[in-house]
């Protein structure tokens, strides 16, 4: 999560370099959005930012204080256009390897939302040809400011909000639906999928003291996560869910779950 606006910028460069190796970029992805022109003047990629536009996003963003997070409103809407593009970067690759797959959630339009229009709905529906259903969110990992490439790789852990986890599981009960994760770490090019079970509701009782909003999976051993990370991005997007069991080359929580490598 971005703190100032030179951290969506820093996060802008990255992720534009990283798209830019499957042949798509951030310009290319928003033109598709319903107020693009704002968008990408809010990135620096089209016009000059100016004080109406400013004002234009305080409006449309009201009551999301606890969203953002101590975040300004235009470092908040600036990490949140880069996590769409992430997610459509997602859902078009996997479209392309024959997976049908959809935005799913409140912001699946890409329309700013007020506090209250914000929910929990996972980011991604998902069908397989073998007509298996998954619910996915989507996340995303930058360079941290001590210099590490990734958060996940170097804490071994990654972290869900609110009721994210609960919302999913909640899928998973309702409808029969698998339900998981795909995490893209930006700066380290590298990505992890995990299926979410059972074994993980043990871990997420006890959330981080200092925030109970907070539900912490963490991740098995530096060493392996390393080995287990994909680190071409394409490659991972066209393969990711071949096997239902969703845990093809990725990180997995220390669980019951067995794993496997890919070779």
């Amino acid at each position: 999560m971005a703190r100032i606006w030179a951290d969506v910028e820093r996060n802008f460069r990255l992720l534009n370099e990283l798209l830019g190796e499957i042949g798509m970029s951030i310009e290319q992805i928003m033109q598709g959005y319903p107020e693009s022109d704002l968008y990408l003047r809010l990135l620096g990629l089209r016009g000059e930012w100016t004080e109406q536009d400013s004002r234009t996003l305080e409006e449309r963003v009201k009551g999301t204080r606890h969203h953002r997070n101590h975040r300004d409103v235009r470092t908040y809407i600036g990490d949140l256009l880069l996590g769409w593009v992430v997610q459509d970067a997602v859902t078009i690759l996997l479209r392309k390897a024959g997976y049908e797959c959809y935005p799913a959630g409140a912001d699946a339009a890409r329309q700013l939302l007020t506090g209250h229009q914000v929910t929990e709905e996972p980011d991604l529906w998902l069908r397989t040809p073998t007509c298996e259903i998954w619910w996915l969110d989507v996340l995303t990992d930058y360079p941290m400011k001590g210099g590490a490439l990734s958060y996940w790789l170097e804490k071994r852990r990654c972290d869900l909000r609110d009721n994210k986890f609960k919302r999913l599981m909640e899928k998973r009960q309702e409808e029969g639906a698998q339900v998981g994760l795909i995490g893209v770490s930006v700066g380290a090019k590298k990505y992890f999928g995990l299926a979410l079970t059972d074994d993980l509701m043990e871990e997420l009782e006890n959330p981080p003291k200092r925030n109970r909003r907070i539900q912490r999976i963490k991740l098995i051993g530096h060493t392996e996560a390393n080995q287990r990370f994909r680190s071409t991005f394409a490659f991972w997007a066209f393969n990711f869910i071949r096997s239902t069991n969703f845990q093809r080359g990725c990180l997995s929580p220390r669980s019951k779950q067995k794993t496997r490598r890919d070779d």
